[in-house]
């Protein structure tokens, strides 16, 4: 199952806000959509990625500032490009393994230069989680 493609298992559809949007924005939008990383894109060029988790570490990092989420920009919280990225034709244990080492939990999906779009550590799990397809049985056994 670790040999099967990125292609087979990530999300096409991607969800994404501009960095000037709101915090609260992004986070209507992952509630809305459960799930926890949304692509921060301008026109189509990717310049980072906010996650639950970006916010929380924001709000931590200057407990002293409260974080407005009304007012506080998805800038001022994303994690800016570069960022890990992968490929289609990466397999989920490359994936995996690029996750693990750089201690990520989403990679962007670039086919060439356009986002083509995200795997998680939700969909590997996922992966490993899926039944393995029935063996095909020759016609003459």
């Amino acid at each position: 199952m670790l040999k099967q493609l990125a292609a087979e298992w990530m999300t096409r559809q991607v969800l994404q806000v501009r960095p000037d949007a709101p915090v609260f924005a992004a986070l209507e939008v992952m509630a809305e959509q459960r799930v926890r990383h949304v692509l921060v894109m301008t026109d189509e060029a990717l310049v980072g990625i906010v996650s639950n988790r970006d916010v929380v570490r924001a709000a931590l990092l200057h407990p002293e500032r409260r974080l407005d989420l009304h007012q506080a920009r998805v800038a001022d919280v994303m994690t800016p490009v570069p960022l890990v990225t992968t490929w289609p034709g990466a397999t989920l244990a490359e994936v995996a393994e690029a996750m693990r080492s750089k201690r990520v939990s989403a990679l962007p999906v670039f086919d060439g230069d356009k986002v083509a779009g995200i795997i998680t550590t939700d969909d590997i799990l996922a992966a490993v989680a899926a039944p393995d397809p029935a063996p095909t049985r020759r016609p003459d056994l």
